[in-house]
């Protein structure tokens, strides 16, 4: 009926918001913040403080659904996601000729420093408040 109806609904919903968050934060959440008095052009700041998630594996691309390319979703924001891995080739060339780290890691290692990083700022707010 409904009841069962809806509550399908929203298990659905909250399935669906973890997958994508889950996903999401992989690329974001363990890296660098930027100092107040830092002032990086968009380039460095999209390169330095976003990962992509070995883009070179279809697997992965389907799994996450393209998000495991965020450093050239940040620099190309209206690039079909379907094109980001090759762009990700030409970017590495791009970063090493001007001095940027580009950095990929595999999804598990991905995960991995997510955790790490959610411990980190865990522990630190129950040890400073």
């Amino acid at each position: 009926g409904f009841g069962k109806a809806y509550c399908l609904h929203w298990v659905s919903l909250w399935i669906a918001g973890q997958y994508l968050f889950g996903h999401f934060s992989l690329s974001h959440t363990h890296t660098d913040t930027v100092d107040a008095e830092e002032n990086k052009n968009w380039v460095e700041y999209a390169v330095h403080h976003t990962v992509d998630i070995n883009p070179t594996n279809p697997v992965i691309n389907w799994v996450m659904g393209y998000l495991n390319c965020q450093v050239v979703h940040h620099l190309f924001p209206n690039m079909p996601q379907f094109r980001q891995p090759e762009v990700s080739k030409r970017l590495v060339k791009f970063c090493k000729e001007n001095g940027l780290e580009y950095t990929v890691v595999s999804y598990f290692e991905a995960w991995r420093r997510t955790f790490a990083n959610l411990s980190e700022v865990g522990h630190h707010y129950f040890t400073m408040g």
